[in-house]
């Protein structure tokens, strides 16, 4: 159920719903304010909407992988330090464990750092409306089913006009 308080026009029945958008059979009803998702922002009837465009946005986590190569960088500092004394030709096969050891401990550290930092991804259905700024409609996650239902529902209710 839709946090938005929506009051419901006589012949107007609800068939689309997303946390903070409704499509109803005659217009489309948003609460895009971040402090108070109850208050409706935009309002557009369906008439007056042309098209929409829906697209993926966001990262995915890749904290697991950052950490596996930060641990192996780590255990190949480790094995470097330990047994520096034991190794043959010293020279080389101390820079390639350093090398290899440095490199894995920076890319652990950049996914570890960008997974923290990502923005989760989501899908948006963008209305564009004519004589008005478009409305965006935000689902979590790509390629959301009920992103699709909204822009079927859209067709279908647009068709009905």
């Amino acid at each position: 159920m839709p946090s938005i308080q929506l009051n419901l026009r006589s012949d107007e029945e609800i068939i689309g719903e997303a946390d903070w958008a409704v499509l109803t059979n005659q217009r489309l009803v948003a609460g895009l304010n971040r402090k108070d998702r109850t208050e409706i922002t935009d309002e557009a009837e369906l008439s007056d909407i042309v098209s929409f465009k829906m697209s993926n946005g966001g990262q995915e986590s890749r904290m697991q992988t950052g950490l596996k190569f930060l641990a192996a960088g780590a255990a190949i500092t480790v094995l470097q330090i330990i047994f520096a004394d034991l190794l043959p030709s010293r020279q080389i096969v101390e820079t390639v464990l350093f090398l290899l050891g440095a490199a894995g401990v920076l890319l652990g550290f950049y996914l570890v750092i960008g997974s923290v930092m990502r923005i989760k991804p989501f899908t948006v259905v963008v209305f564009t409306v004519v004589g008005a700024r478009d409305i965006p409609v935000h689902f979590p996650g790509q390629n959301n089913p009920d992103a699709d239902r909204m822009a079927n529902s859209f067709t279908r209710a647009k068709r009905g006009l």
